[in-house]
């Protein structure tokens, strides 16, 4: 934007790129799963032949549901000055600039993935396709900024 300094500039290009409802959804069903399996842990509603197995059983339900939906919750991309840390369900993995050589996102693709410099390819989940125009443009402005960080002169 206008007015803003280099500074602002560089910090708006590396926001985190996250999916449009792939953070807000995960959470709001986490916390349904929680309060169910917690009533049921509870004893609510009441039902004869419900002993200390099953309730500890529903607990653990609940926590293992909880902590699924909260990796879903937390896929992202978070670009910085060095390098980008890609953020999937299962995994972290921290790229420099120079590891990444190109983007792609093509029409029948469901998650964007980064060409790696190996020769290999690295699934992006913050990136999907059920996001329409926003996957779009989060697509563009990372491969805007593989492009600008692997052209930068190295030390």
């Amino acid at each position: 934007m206008s007015g803003d300094g280099p500074e602002q500039q560089r910090q708006r290009v590396h926001r985190p790129l996250r999916p449009r409802w792939g953070r807000w959804v995960p959470y709001g069903v986490a916390v349904a799963w929680v309060v169910v399996f917690g009533a049921l842990a509870a004893g609510y509603p009441p039902y004869p032949g419900i002993g200390v197995g099953d309730r500890v059983g529903f607990l653990t339900l609940a926590a293992a549901g909880a902590w699924l939906l909260h990796r879903f919750g937390g896929v992202a991309v978070l670009p910085d000055e060095a390098g980008v840390v890609v953020r999937n369900v299962l995994t972290t993995r921290r790229l420099e600039w120079a590891e990444v050589v190109g983007v792609r996102f093509g029409r029948d693709s469901t998650f964007a993935r980064l060409d790696l410099s190996d020769g290999t390819t690295h699934t992006v989940l913050g990136i999907q396709s059920a996001d329409g125009a926003h996957a779009g443009h989060a697509a563009v402005r990372l491969a805007t900024l593989v492009e600008l960080h692997g052209h930068e002169p190295r030390d």
